[in-house]
C-alpha cells in the first residue's frame, strides 16, 4: 500500500531544498531536475505549484524576507530608549541569523537579483523600513548625530552586521552574544551624540 502524502508535504519540501540548494548553488547553478531529485519529488511535482523557478525563489525570499522583519518587530521595546531600541533591533538581526542561517545568506545572496518580482522588492523596503523608521525618530529625537539619510544609515548598520558574519564564516571572528552585544554598544556609540 502506498503512503499518501499531504500535498503541501511537497511543497514544503520544494522549499526547503531550493533553499538550500539556491544558498549553495545559487539560482542560475539550480536547475529544476536537480531541485526535483533533492526534494524526492519528479520535476513534473514542481510545476504543479510553480508556473517557473523565478516564481519559486520570489516565494522564498518573500517568506524568509518576512520572517526577518517579523523577528525584528517582535517585543520591539517602542516606549525604550533609542540605545535599547537600536540593541533590540542588532541582537533580533542576531538571532534571525543564528536561528536561521541559511535564510540570512540566501537573503543576502539574492537580494539584488534581477529576477526579484515587485512583491519581493516591496518586501525588501518594507524590512529596511522598519529599521529607518527607528533610525529617523532617534534622529528627531536627537539622539544621532548624522546627516546621511536614514537608508543610508540602515545600510550602514545592516553592513556592518553582515561583515561580522562574512568573518565569522571564514573564521576570523566568533558571532559570541558577548561579541554581538559589545559591537552593537560599539556601533550604537558611533551613531550616537
Amino acid at each position: 500500500m502506498a503512503i499518501v502524502r499531504d500535498p503541501e508535504d511537497k511543497k514544503e519540501r520544494i522549499l526547503s531544498s531550493a533553499l538550500r540548494l539556491f544558498t549553495e548553488k545559487g539560482f542560475e547553478g539550480t536547475p529544476i531536475p536537480d531541485l526535483a531529485k533533492d526534494a524526492g519529488i519528479g520535476a513534473g511535482t514542481i510545476y504543479r505549484y510553480y508556473k517557473n523557478k523565478e516564481e519559486l525563489v520570489n516565494e522564498l525570499y518573500r517568506y524568509w524576507k518576512n520572517k526577518l522583519k517579523e523577528t525584528l518587530s517582535t517585543g520591539y521595546p517602542e516606549k525604550a530608549k533609542s540605545k535599547d531600541l537600536f540593541l533590540h533591533l542588532w541582537m533580533a538581526l542576531a538571532n534571525f541569523y543564528d536561528k536561521y542561517p541559511e535564510a540570512f545568506e540566501f537573503l543576502e545572496l539574492h537580494y539584488h537579483s534581477p529576477y526579484l518580482d515587485q512583491a519581493s522588492k516591496k518586501a525588501t523596503i518594507q524590512t529596511m523600513e522598519l529599521i529607518a523608521t527607528f533610525l529617523e525618530e532617534a534622529r528627531n529625537k536627537g539622539d544621532i548625530r548624522s546627516d546621511l539619510g536614514s537608508l543610508e544609515l540602515v545600510s550602514l548598520c545592516y553592513g556592518s552586521f553582515v561583515g561580522m558574519v562574512k568573518m565569522a564564516k571564514g573564521g576570523y571572528i566568533r558571532l559570541t552574544p558577548e561579541t554581538l552585544r559589545n559591537s552593537g554598544l560599539t556601533l550604537w556609540k558611533a551613531l550616537a551624540k
